[in-house]
């Protein structure tokens, strides 16, 4: 890393820390009070946690008139809500942060619709009623549930190489690079099973959205999403926070409020991963990530 992008990133973390409780404890509530009685078409844009949701979910946020754009579903939610979900390294095990993501038949329909709505309000700052909701991990396996609450809802599946998607998990949380990668392929599995039953069941509100397919042509496929999901040209683009081009967490490469596709991410994984460990990858999710790529939602 170079001194500029150290400088840069902790800069960035200042000026969002400082920011943060301003936004918690003043924006947020004068924003849910104007919004109070407005009503929400969610677009729940989703996939494994590293697969390009921050990417596609902003892009979407600033090319488009929509209502607001909620950057993390599982954080973002009230903590008082059953639907908040921890940070993934709170957890000891890849199995503790399964059992936590996924839904309970216990769960109310009523009260999710009414915390989601609660939150949406509070980030509503745009015209019309579509509100973007990024929420990796949670969304894959909630999603019959989500749809019982918002039954208009649309969802994005945004998906990649697993072999990329997995050497993310392992370099970015600490519960999942200290599990083994047996665990990791399992959950990758599991979720992305669950999602494409859900799909199967939902038909025309499900839409994929390989991750190589849309670095590869953003503005078309960009375009092609707006038009599945009836989106009008913003009118003016969502401010989004400068960003270096530096891999971690959420979206990068962020410049005078434009988000530059980073071509070359998937070669660095492969890079840093090694030839056995994305041959056990390969061998375990290709038949799965075959049959996302050939599904009949996508694009």
């Amino acid at each position: 890393m170079s001194p500029v992008s150290l400088i840069d990133r902790l800069r960035l973390r200042m000026r969002s820390q400082l920011a943060a409780p301003f936004e918690r404890r003043v924006r947020a509530p004068l924003r849910g009070l104007r919004n109070a009685r407005r009503q929400y078409r969610p677009i729940f844009v989703t996939g494994a946690a590293g697969s390009g949701t921050s990417l596609v979910a902003s892009s979407l946020a600033q090319e488009f008139e929509c209502a607001g754009f909620v950057y993390e579903l599982d954080s973002q939610i009230s903590k008082r809500s059953f639907l908040s979900v921890a940070d993934p390294d709170t957890f000891a095990s890849v199995a503790a942060y399964e059992r936590c993501i996924l839904p309970s038949e216990s769960w109310s329909v009523e009260a999710g619709r009414r915390d989601l709505l609660d939150l949406f309000r509070s980030y509503g700052s745009g015209s019309g009623n579509a509100m973007v909701v990024k929420g990796p991990d949670i969304v894959l396996v909630r999603a019959a549930f989500l749809a019982e609450c918002f039954p208009d809802a649309h969802f994005v599946l945004v998906f990649r190489d697993p072999v990329v998607n997995l050497e993310g998990w392992r370099r970015k949380w600490r519960v999942f690079g200290d599990d083994s990668m047996e665990e990791c392929i399992r959950l990758y599995a599991s979720m992305h099973e669950s999602f494409l039953r859900f799909a199967e069941a939902r038909g025309h509100a499900v839409l994929g959205v390989p991750y190589e397919e849309f670095v590869a042509r953003p503005d078309e496929q960009r375009a092609a999403i707006g038009d599945r999901l009836g989106l009008a040209p913003a009118r003016r683009r969502r401010a989004l926070a400068t960003k270096p081009d530096v891999a971690g967490m959420g979206i990068r490469n962020v410049r005078n409020n434009r988000i530059g596709v980073v071509t070359d991410a998937n070669q660095q994984a492969y890079e840093r991963l090694g030839s056995d460990a994305a041959e056990e990858i390969r061998r375990a999710l290709g038949e799965l990530h075959t049959r996302l790529q050939a599904a009949s939602f996508n694009l």
